[in-house]
């Protein structure tokens, strides 16, 4: 098994604040995020484990690609099947493709059985090819989703039992780390069907292009479907050079499971501007006196609102386009409501102005909200 640097999930979890529009959706968990910088759009329930069904083997082809090499396996390598992995391609009950026992089938079909048709059986074989057993594969899966910072849990590698555990944000950053560690798996996953034994079998994911519910842009990821986990879907589309990832849970229908997920890309095309500039249409009143006496201290508010992102940023105060020691701030708490203080004592002359000016930085980003006061005369009366 590789080795891994500490919490890969720190991108998504960093940034996880998300506007808090309602949607009117069917699923019972969900979240979008921004492919790039791992910002999350929208978030329902995004922190309670549910059932993934056969999003599981998200996880389980993470585990393959992962694995392949130091097992000897590139994408012509044949794999053997088994009595067990036969049997199980047969079961009336199981998303399947048949697989005969004694025969080899090369990886590459293997995963295009997993991917288009989301093969259970030819699921159970790649494992095999790793592990020797399912069983002990499933503990390799759940070693990798420790050291990536899941919240997870699985007890089989294609998702029957409703026991798997995984929150949608975790399978968010699991799809995001798909993507970035392994792009190939788009090529896969985009497929629209698959032909075996001369039969063709249509791709589950139906937000592909020709499907019934076909999205601009959409090039996977995976459907899920159990009895526990109701219909469930991870999907990622590009537009634009911008790519989004989808995650829902739980949709009472097959139909809502695609108008859901619909609703979500929708929502997150249309709102990720927001989340990229977290001072998008932020405003900020800056209330104190007008007039100032010289050698007098003074002070002023600055209070924020319709902050779209509430966030951590860096912060600061100018007097005439000047930093002020002891008001430069590593984290300033953006929000609606916060207010920031600013007390100064002006060593200036009666007419002159002063610039009072408060700044919020987050990376290239910068937003200025500035008040004129006038210092009216050298002493108080």
């Amino acid at each position: 098994m590789k080795k891994f640097t500490a919490s890969i999930m720190c991108v998504i979890m960093l940034i996880s604040q998300s506007t808090a529009l309602a949607m009117d959706l069917t699923c019972k968990g969900a979240i979008v995020t921004d492919f790039a910088t791992g910002r999350i759009i929208y978030e329902q329930n995004a922190d309670t484990p549910y059932v993934p069904a056969s999003m599981t083997k998200l996880m389980a082809l993470y585990v393959f690609f992962s694995e392949m090499e130091s097992h000897g396996l590139d994408f012509n390598s044949e794999v053997l099947i088994s009595k067990n992995v036969a049997d199980l391609s047969v079961a009336y009950d199981l998303s399947n493709v048949p697989l005969n026992e004694g025969w080899t089938y090369t990886v590459d079909r293997l995963l295009s059985a997993v991917c288009a048709a989301s093969a259970c059986a030819a699921t159970v074989a790649l494992a095999e090819a790793i592990s020797g057993t399912e069983a002990d594969y499933v503990v390799l899966m759940n070693e990798y989703a420790a050291n990536m910072g899941l919240e997870a849990h699985f007890v089989d590698c294609f998702g029957i039992s409703g026991e798997n555990r995984i929150t949608p944000r975790s399978l968010a950053a699991l799809a995001k780390k798909m993507i970035e560690d392994y792009p190939f798996y788009l090529n896969y996953s985009s497929m629209t069907g698959v032909v075996w034994g001369g039969e063709t079998y249509k791709a589950t994911n139906k937000l592909l292009p020709g499907m019934d519910y076909a999205y601009p842009g959409v090039d996977g990821m995976k459907t899920g479907t159990t009895d526990e986990g109701g219909c469930c879907l991870t999907a990622t589309a590009m537009r634009d050079g911008r790519r989004i990832i989808s995650v829902e849970f739980g949709a009472p229908t097959d139909k809502t499971r695609f108008t859901d997920s619909i609703a979500l890309l929708d929502y997150g095309f249309a709102n990720y501007s927001k989340i990229l500039r977290p001072f998008y249409d932020t405003a900020c009143a800056l209330t104190g006196p007008d007039e100032v006496y010289f050698n007098e201290d003074f002070e002023i508010a600055a209070s924020l609102s319709n902050v779209s992102l509430p966030s951590s940023q860096k912060g600061e105060w100018l007097v005439n386009g000047i930093p002020i020691a002891g008001y430069q701030y590593d984290q300033v708490w953006v929000d609606n409501g916060s207010t920031v203080y600013f007390r100064y004592n002006p060593n200036f002359y009666a007419g002159d102005s002063l610039e009072i000016a408060f700044r919020l930085y987050d990376g290239g980003d910068m937003i200025e909200f500035s008040k004129t006061v006038k210092v009216v005369q050298e002493y108080a009366a």
